[in-house]
């Protein structure tokens, strides 16, 4: 998964872009931007998310 790539939350289906990635205690997690509302962020933990490919 790349920067500015647009993922999907599982529970909601919201969908994010990919700001940043970073690793918290050997897990991979993404910082996520609302991609309808710009003010919003998440960091989510890599197996809470699925990647959506154009």
């Amino acid at each position: 998964m790349d920067i500015d790539n647009i993922i999907y939350c599982k529970t909601s289906g919201t969908p994010f872009r990919i700001k940043r990635l970073c690793f918290l205690n050997s897990i991979k997690h993404f910082e996520l931007e609302n991609v309808a509302k710009q003010s919003n962020r998440k960091l989510l933990a890599e197996n809470s998310i699925k990647l959506i490919l154009r």
